[in-house]
């Protein structure tokens, strides 16, 4: 799930080529030293972008952050799950400065942080996800207001395999780019998989992340030795399934 290429898989020996912590933030095909990458990552270098950019209207300006009316925490969980939870929010705020008939608007206007690169310019991939989840274990996303994230989805109740939650690992559910298919992408629902296990990864009080419901806030315990180990495993070449 690394690859540079928005939603494409890396595969067991592929060259490397197209790793997107060696790649240049605003051009895959630019290669950089994943150190300027991970230590950008650690030290928070680019929390202050607009993580809303190339959502339509004034919501995904280019360096221009968004406008809420209240603290804005950090929002996680599967596509349909986040738009559930901010339209429940909106029973607390409705700030009406965006289009609430799409995801990312919904949200900003119920005063939620969520990822939404629709753009062109920096395009989504799970390095950009990493960055914006280690700004919000931080605290440090634009509106956020101090630490803290929530989870519209228990990720006590994350099963890889299902177990009857009606989500799982792999199933190449949600939005997947029409460019690519299941054989050599991967899907939205996927990505809340790998956010909660970097969270759990990274954070020294990872077991109260499995105990947390949909209103509570989880302030993360941040843990760089933690961070610089998972440097070391993501720089090793994917393994062949068993």
């Amino acid at each position: 799930m690394w690859e540079a290429r928005s939603f494409m898989r890396r595969r067991p020996g592929d060259d490397g080529s197209f790793l997107c912590f060696e790649s240049h933030r605003e051009d895959p095909y630019r290669h950089q030293d994943a150190s300027v990458f991970f230590d950008g990552v650690k030290k928070g270098a680019v929390c202050d972008s607009n993580w809303f950019e190339g959502v339509p209207g004034p919501l995904g300006w280019l360096d221009q952050p968004p406008m809420f009316t209240a603290q804005a925490p950090a929002l996680l969980g599967f596509d349909d799950t986040i738009d559930d939870f901010c339209e429940a929010d909106h029973k607390y705020f409705s700030n009406g400065f965006y289009d609430d008939n799409n995801h990312a608007g919904k949200c900003a206007n119920s005063n939620n942080n969520i990822l939404a690169l629709w753009g062109d310019r920096l395009v989504y991939n799970t390095c950009r996800n990493l960055e914006w989840q280690v700004c919000a274990v931080l605290g440090k996303l634009p509106g956020q207001g101090g630490f803290g994230m929530r989870f519209s989805y228990n990720p006590g109740n994350l099963d890889v395999y299902d177990g009857g939650t009606g989500k799982s690992f792999g199933s190449c559910a949600g939005y997947l780019p029409p460019s690519l298919n299941c054989a050599n992408g991967f899907a939205t629902d996927d990505i809340y998989f790998l956010e909660v296990c970097l969270v759990s990864f990274l954070c020294k009080n990872r077991e109260e992340l499995f105990t947390v419901g949909p209103e509570d806030f989880y302030v993360c315990e941040f843990d760089g030795d933690a961070f610089d180990e998972l440097q070391a495993l993501l720089m090793q070449p994917p393994m062949n399934p068993m």
